[in-house]
């Protein structure tokens, strides 16, 4: 049987491990009431949520929403996107993302991803429990916009998914496939 890569943060060169509560950030704007705490995505799980995905990874930017220290973008970079991007509303956690993402080419921004705009190519989203259902809520209606003026394919992925009921009120969002403890959805108006 082959042996996974080493995914830990001491092989990727980062610091990402560390849990913080979100009551204890200053975070910004209205949508800051709704923001959960701070986990790292184990590193196993993006390389199981996308081992079969059937894209052709050089046209899709990889967003993550919710970015925190920025691991899973680190962990991205296994895969040849187009752009690696990261939305984090804490700024606390956006320099540390920052740090993180040092040596490698994704990049973060601080910004609600209620409101965030989206990159115009092919995307692949991935959630880990970031916000409660009112953003996510949010998240859906400025991604079903940018859909309509930009009809193009999106692959959901999130971790944990406590709010999937949200996701399956959309017509346009369908799943595609799911494990014990992801889901990995289909996005599109066309």
């Amino acid at each position: 049987m082959a042996r996974r890569p080493d995914r830990s943060d001491r092989a990727l060169g980062i610091r990402a491990s560390r849990c913080v509560a979100a009551k204890t950030l200053d975070l910004p704007g209205p949508n800051a009431a709704h923001a959960q705490d701070y986990q790292p995505t184990p590193p196993e799980i993006l390389d199981d949520m996308m081992v079969d995905l059937d894209v052709a990874f050089e046209r899709y930017a990889f967003v993550d929403l919710g970015a925190g220290k920025g691991r899973v973008l680190c962990l991205a970079e296994a895969w040849p996107f187009a752009g690696i991007i990261g939305v984090e509303l804490s700024p606390a956690l956006v320099r540390e993302a920052e740090e993180n993402l040092a040596a490698y080419r994704g990049r973060i921004v601080q910004a609600d991803a209620a409101t965030f705009a989206l990159p115009a190519t092919p995307l692949v989203l991935f959630l880990y429990n970031p916000f409660g259902a009112p953003v996510v809520r949010a998240v859906l209606d400025n991604l079903e916009r940018s859909l309509e003026t930009n009809p193009r394919d999106v692959r959901l992925l999130y971790f944990e998914p406590v709010h999937d009921a949200v996701l399956r009120e959309r017509w346009w969002i369908e799943p595609e496939q799911a494990a014990p403890r992801w889901t990995r959805y289909r996005a599109r108006l066309m």
